[in-house]
């Protein structure tokens, strides 16, 4: 699987003053911007690419990722919250085209299927992201198996 380059179509004056975005992610740890935008990139191309994987395969990612790319997302949006209007325009040409791939990979979560699965101690996300599940992989037959077998 080739490597997306998501900030690609960014100038390099855009890449430049995105980089010196730094987010907080909590317990003193930090990324910047386009670091936490390539991660989210990274992690939906992976889901993507494995959505033909069996879901035997010892090497397929699992329910847990799916979580990381959220909170991955997460930390996106946080970082976008302050941004002056012409550099949140740049960070938004490099995130649209991994939205539409995450939303077009996955389907509303009508059944909570996420939320379930979530430890009690794990609070979801506010952003629109954590309302969507994968239709078809691994991760996807991981959740429908939970809640086929939850009551």
């Amino acid at each position: 699987m080739a490597r997306r380059d998501a900030l690609g179509m960014l100038s390099t004056d855009e890449r430049e003053r995105l980089g010196a975005v730094v987010v907080d992610l909590g317990y003193d740890r930090t990324r910047t911007l386009p670091t936490l935008i390539q991660g989210w990139a990274d992690h939906v191309d992976r889901l993507v690419a494995e959505r033909d994987l069996d879901p035997d395969d010892g090497t397929r990612w699992t329910p847990y990722d799916l979580v990381a790319a959220l909170h991955i997302r997460d930390f996106v949006d946080r970082g976008l919250r302050d941004l002056p209007a012409d550099l949140a325009a740049a960070a938004r040409r490099a995130i649209d085209p991994v939205d539409a791939a995450f939303r077009e990979f996955t389907a509303p979560d009508a059944d909570g299927l996420l939320r379930r699965w979530l430890p009690d101690d794990e609070r979801p996300g506010d952003g629109w992201w954590w309302g969507r599940v994968p239709t078809t992989g691994p991760v996807a037959h991981d959740l429908q198996e939970l809640h086929r077998r939850s009551p």
